[in-house]
């Protein structure tokens, strides 16, 4: 199925959803920004030239704006997302930038970061992990080799489904496959769920209607939820939905996060048709290639013990390479009322003291 066509490109629908499923299943909360950059009523991605930016630097940028945020540039036909801070604009560069709405798009004072508020750069070291996959459909394959694309060698994935499917070998994977229901409790009981590092739960979306593949999924939920209160564990969710509607009810399961495949498939579409570059940018940020966004620990940017303004944040981002576009407030991980935490182009001025627990969300190179 294809949802967009930029030129000669294809956006692929199920390679889409796939990719959004294997990073979310990664890093908790990240369906949510995609979700407040694809939706209309938050912030969006915007083209824009300001002459006066003209042979200064993407950081010169970065502190530029009052209301939004540079990420990235559009070059001789080609979008850059998170160049490096010494790239110098010229008249024919296009900035690429997040704002609330394209007459948010304003040169202000630049902020200054306290740099005593700075943390000391530091790299996490990533080791193999293990994934639960409970469910089986068509983009299951895609999902595969997405993950794959991320794990690191020696990693291992359990696929559980009514009927195995016939799955091929993967270099960095090693894929197990288990024919049986994964709505069963005797079944999930025997897995040791609490083993697994993620679990990513599918729509059986050719198998059954709508509401039955979400009720499945529910089921499904409810029992993990129960496994996780009964042993004292905190079980790393994400999953499938169909129905949109039916997240709010999903949400009582206490999941870390959910995909809502055509509802992100139809953003997608609605967002490209506004602008057809968006399709190379949204390209790049679901690509295992290139920028992407992740949320990492507030604590690779800056201390706990000080309140900080987003311009300091944007600064610690800059000095690793990234570029800052949010947070995650840990209280709120599960409160949709305040979207779950997740807060995209914050006003910089603003100051808060952030704690351990919170995220930083950025663009960065995989």
């Amino acid at each position: 199925r294809r949802v967009a066509r930029h030129e000669a490109h294809w956006i692929l629908s199920d390679q889409l959803i796939s990719r959004i499923t294997v990073q979310t299943s990664l890093q908790s909360g990240l369906s949510v920004v995609y979700s407040e950059l694809l939706d209309f009523a938050g912030s969006e991605i915007y083209f824009t030239h300001d002459p006066s930016l003209i042979g200064r630097t993407f950081h010169d940028a970065q502190f530029a704006f009052a209301d939004s945020i540079a990420i990235g540039l559009a070059r001789d036909g080609a979008i850059h997302l998170n160049p490096p801070p010494h790239t110098v604009m010229s008249d024919a560069d296009e900035l690429i930038v997040i704002a609330d709405d394209d007459d948010a798009i304003h040169l202000g004072q630049p902020g200054a970061p306290d740099l005593g508020a700075l943390s000391s750069p530091t790299e996490v070291t990533r080791r193999p992990e293990a994934t639960l996959i409970l469910g089986a459909n068509s983009g299951l394959p895609t999902l595969l080799a997405e993950l794959d694309q991320y794990a690191v060698p020696g990693s291992r994935v359990t696929v559980v489904a009514d009927s195995a499917p016939k799955l091929e070998s993967l270099p960095r994977l090693n894929v197990d496959v288990v024919a049986a229901d994964p709505a069963s409790r005797s079944v999930l009981d025997r897995l040791n769920v609490r083993d697994y590092d993620h679990i990513i739960v599918l729509a059986a979306k050719e198998r059954l209607s709508a509401e039955r593949a979400d009720a499945k999924t529910l089921i499904v939920l409810l029992h993990l939820r129960d496994i996780a209160e009964r042993t004292g564990v905190s079980l790393n969710i994400v999953s499938e939905m169909i129905v949109d509607r039916n997240r709010e009810l999903a949400e009582i399961t206490q999941a870390d996060d959910f995909i809502v495949s055509d509802h992100l498939t139809s953003r997608v579409m609605s967002q490209v048709s506004e602008d057809a570059r968006l399709a190379d940018v949204l390209d790049e940020l679901f690509s295992p290639r290139g920028a992407e966004i992740y949320l990492r620990p507030v604590e690779l940017y800056v201390t706990t013990e000080h309140d900080v303004d987003f311009y300091t944040v944007i600064e610690a981002a800059s000095r690793r390479g990234e570029t800052a576009i949010g947070y995650r407030l840990y209280a709120d991980v599960r409160n949709s009322r305040r979207g779950y935490g997740i807060v995209i182009n914050p006003t910089k001025t603003e100051r808060r003291r952030f704690l351990p627990g919170d995220r930083i969300i950025v663009l960065a190179e995989g």
